[in-house]
């Protein structure tokens, strides 16, 4: 398995959609190169957090263009004070 991370553009000195501009850039490259580069077209895309709306905006939007069947998986996690383990129920 190989894991692509972006690296992509923060607010507030890049208000969105500069974020999910750069990670469509990304899925968009990946598309085209990962046979060649990696030796498979199986893609997935997911995130954490700030990263799972990035994720789940990037698929909506290969969704648009057509492409979104070529990742065959998603992995998106929310993180909220409920499905954080280190928070005590009784704070």
């Amino acid at each position: 398995m190989v894991v692509v991370s972006v690296d992509y553009r923060l607010a507030p000195e890049h208000p969105w959609p500069a974020a999910p501009d750069d990670c469509e850039t990304a899925a968009l490259w990946l598309l085209e190169q990962a046979g060649t580069r990696f030796g498979t077209t199986r893609l997935a895309i997911g995130g954490f957090s700030a990263g799972a709306t990035l994720a789940m905006a990037v698929l909506l939007r290969l969704r648009d263009r057509g492409l979104a069947d070529a990742f065959g998986g998603a992995a998106l996690h929310v993180r909220s004070e409920r499905s954080d383990p280190r928070r005590s129920a009784d704070r």
